[in-house]
């Protein structure tokens, strides 16, 4: 049977991790054993799974990174273990999604997979692997990478360091990134690829395989108890939801937004603080994390407009969680977001003024309007079934020797 190997920083627990057990777990239905090699949180799974390091390997990473901006160069011994497990198995495709978090050295990981000579697929969700420091240099319009990273605008951000390491970092990485002669890239958005394309990884096969969600947990009907329980009745609703509210992701804009409302319009966050829910004006309604995703699906669909902010996300689950909700969605011009939605499903913005503008459009043309076209563009597009099934066809060429690699 063939095997394949996962590397990623969760297993099951969070995003990622849940597209990490899912592949998992359809490549076990289609005959495949599965590993998943994790650092940090992990669930429960139908894959073997393998625990890299401890809290004191990832603890002492984390200090190196702080200390010295060398994320992804520590945990030496924990990734020595790990590559130890790797000869043992002998997979047939090793599968990388999020490298980075403290618990893994890409150096000897690298190296060993370029020696074994073993095929691999790197799912990119973020830019961590072309720069020298960040996941996400469009926040500050830092085009360094592609030449080389020095000076570092974003020496402040995941993975936070009190020193600027970044020109080292980022020749190491194009060094040890460019080693192996069979990686082919897989970036989440046209939009990641396309910076891709301009790194010292564009010697790569790049193939886009957009996220998906499973459909049938998310549902147009709205829970009467929650619009009853905020008194929600005659509200323009609009919604946000993150894992966490902050100045990157917008949360100041939204502050400002609520300033510009009309009175009948309301906004709903969902995944704020206690400290966040004691400042926010009374037109914002502060809801904690939400797990269970048939409740989250019960705030999607009672909204009449799903607003996603963030210049840095590399796709936005959230967008097509709201789409298949019925919910349209407005996203800023030249984000990720921009090829999830279409003209009839949501709107494109580049100030939060804008937002004003469309809350008159959607009001006279009404929710409905946006219904059935929102939940079709999913299910044609989006469909989790069918994006992993590109993973899978990947998976089988690779193991039969049909792919064909063009190392540039």
């Amino acid at each position: 049977m063939p095997k394949l190997l996962q590397i990623n920083s969760n297993a099951v627990i969070g995003s990622t991790g849940r597209i990490v057990d899912q592949l998992g777990n359809l490549a076990i239905e289609n005959g495949w054993v599965s590993y998943i090699a994790y650092g940090r949180n992990v669930g429960e799974s139908k894959s073997q799974l393998i625990k890299i390091g401890n809290k004191i390997s990832i603890g002492f990473h984390f200090l190196l990174s702080r200390a010295f901006d060398q994320h992804g160069f520590g945990s030496y011994f924990a990734t020595k273990t790990l590559i130890r497990k790797i000869k043992e198995i002998k997979p047939d495709v090793v599968h990388l999604h999020n490298i980075h978090g403290y618990y893994l050295n890409v150096k000897l990981l690298f190296e060993y997979l370029a020696e074994a000579n073993i095929p691999i697929i790197w799912t990119l969700h973020d830019f961590w692997s072309i720069t020298g420091h960040c996941t996400a240099p469009v926040l500050f319009d830092c085009d360094k990478w592609q030449t080389t990273c020095n000076n570092c605008p974003c020496k402040n951000e995941y993975p936070k360091s009190i020193t600027d390491n970044s020109k080292k970092n980022w020749i190491k990485k194009r060094t040890i990134f460019t080693l192996p002669e069979k990686m082919i890239l897989v970036p989440v958005s046209n939009w990641l690829g396309n910076y891709i394309s301009k790194s010292y990884m564009s010697i790569y096969p790049i193939n886009v395989i957009h996220n998906g969600i499973e459909i049938d947990k998310f549902s147009n009907l709205p829970n009467k108890k929650i619009i009853e329980k905020y008194n929600l009745y005659n509200k323009f609703r609009i919604l946000g939801v993150a894992s966490g509210w902050n100045e990157t992701n917008g949360f100041n804009k939204i502050l400002d937004l609520s300033l510009l409302l009309p009175d009948d319009a309301i906004i709903i966050l969902v995944g704020v603080t206690e400290e966040q829910i004691k400042i926010l004006p009374k037109n914002i309604i502060g809801i904690r994390h939400i797990k269970d995703v048939t409740e989250l699906s019960s705030y999607y669909a009672l909204a009449d407009l799903y607003i996603n902010i963030c210049k840095t996300h590399s796709f936005g689950l959230v967008n097509i969680e709201s789409m298949a909700c019925g919910t349209p969605v407005a996203v800023l011009r030249d984000s990720a977001g921009e090829e999830i939605i279409s003209k009839d499903t949501g709107f494109l913005i580049s100030d939060i003024k804008e937002i004003l503008t469309i809350i008159k459009e959607v009001k006279a043309k009404g929710k409905s309007f946006y219904n059935d076209a929102c939940m079709n563009r999913v299910k044609s597009m989006f469909n989790k079934d069918a994006k992993f099934s590109e993973y899978l066809n990947l998976y089988e060429e690779i193991h039969n020797d049909t792919y064909k690699w063009n190392k540039h």
